[in-house]
């Protein structure tokens, strides 16, 4: 039976991803994907529009969207890597009270050189054309909706060719030497116990024996 050191299930943008950068770190460790379809990306990540923003109120969201954009403008504009990235911008609309919320993240971005610009209601319903006071508007009163108080724009966000980024990873994985295997479905992961204690419910932590089909 072959063994390998990591068996990653599904060959999406996640799957191809993770598999890629552990690879990519570790060339010696045997790595294998798998994929009940018959070619990368035809789950979920089909579904995807390929749409990102890098403005989140949990650090670790930003941290994970901004690594990633600047990973993908990386491979676009340093690899030269076609990913069809296009930087778009990303508006968001705030009332008063979520302005005032929103305010602590705003402060800790800048602090980090995030770059952000604010425009207030009358700006926006004058260079959009967009209604801004919703005090009359019988929709949005039965939807809670508030004016809109402010805008702030995040220049970092865009739109990115999902396929391109998928067959990116699926390529650059298999010349590391990771391998993937695909119309196999796994329906049950057998895990043993790395040494058998003897003890109901182990294992507690143990290694992949199998996986079946």
């Amino acid at each position: 039976m072959v063994e390998y050191d990591a068996v990653i299930v599904g060959a999406g943008i996640l799957g191809l991803a993770t598999a890629y950068h552990i690879k990519n770190r570790h060339p010696n460790v045997q790595v294998l994907v798998v994929d009940k379809l018959n070619a990368a990306g035809q789950a979920n990540t089909a579904r995807s529009s390929g749409a990102f923003r890098c403005f989140f109120y949990s650090r670790t969201n930003f941290s994970l969207a901004d690594s990633t954009a600047e990973f993908c403008r990386h491979l676009q504009d340093d690899l030269d890597v076609n990913l069809k990235l296009r930087w778009a911008g990303y508006l968001w609309l705030f009332d008063e009270e979520g302005y005032k919320q929103m305010q602590p993240v705003l402060k800790d971005l800048a602090g980090k050189g995030f770059e952000y610009k604010e425009y207030d209601g009358n700006e926006l319903a004058e260079k959009l054309g967009i209604q801004t006071n919703l005090t009359d508007d019988k929709e949005a009163q039965l939807m809670g909706l508030a004016n809109v108080h402010k805008g702030i724009f995040i220049p970092k966000a865009g739109l990115i060719d999902v396929d391109s980024l998928v067959k990116f990873y699926e390529s650059k994985f298999v010349k590391l030497g990771g391998k993937i295997q695909y119309g196999t479905e796994v329906k049950n992961v057998v895990v043993e116990p790395c040494e058998p204690l003897g003890m109901l419910g182990e294992p507690f932590f143990g290694k992949i024996q199998g996986l079946l089909e």
